[in-house]
């Protein structure tokens, strides 16, 4: 697949593997207990990674299976590609099924986050609790939910850590760019 860039314009970053080293670079800057600075710069471009691979690789079928289930118009499997990403999973739901799930809320939660943070409303969406202390809300949380400094995040009914955020969305999107860049052809389930 021919590398799409936002075109001949450009300050240095014009393609999502680009925005990846962006991101990659924010995720190095959050410490346990991150400036708000560091955490606008992390989920903004969290939130735009999305948006660019969405625009550069939207005819790919695993693209469209990740989209359909982030707009939550179908995707109740996990594209089977995502599993060999996305390893490190300290402190998630273990159930079948619930990686892609997990991946999605993350997803969501750093689209809605980055929206209020852009737009200074929040907007009824994926997040409903951020705090600098864990958010235990049933007796799953009170047993799994780490109690290590960070800002935790809740939504979709599920509370995770900024460093689970970050740990599970850099594997997948590193995942989702090298699966994507290298031409293999996309494997929807």
């Amino acid at each position: 697949m021919a590398r799409r860039t936002m075109g001949v314009i450009s300050y240095g970053l014009r393609t999502p593997a680009d925005l990846l080293d962006k991101l990659k670079h924010d995720a190095g800057v959050l410490s346990p207990t991150p400036h708000p600075f560091e955490v606008f710069n992390f989920i903004v471009t969290t939130s735009v990674l999305y948006e660019w691979i969405s625009k550069v690789y939207g005819s790919d079928p695993l693209v469209v299976a990740i989209r359909d289930a982030v707009t939550r118009t179908s995707g109740d499997e996990m594209p089977d590609a995502v599993s060999q990403w996305v390893t490190d999973i300290a402190g998630l739901r273990n159930e079948p099924g619930d990686l892609f799930v997990h991946v999605v809320n993350l997803i969501q939660i750093c689209r809605s986050t980055a929206n209020a943070s852009k737009h200074y409303h929040w907007e009824k969406g994926a997040v409903t609790s951020i705090a600098t202390e864990p958010i235990v809300s049933d007796w799953y949380q009170y047993f799994s939910t780490s109690t290590a400094p960070d800002l935790y995040i809740e939504g979709n009914g599920q509370s995770y850590g900024l460093s689970q955020i970050k740990t599970v969305l850099l594997q997948f999107y590193e995942g989702l760019i090298s699966h994507l860049d290298s031409g293999n052809v996309a494997s929807s389930r």
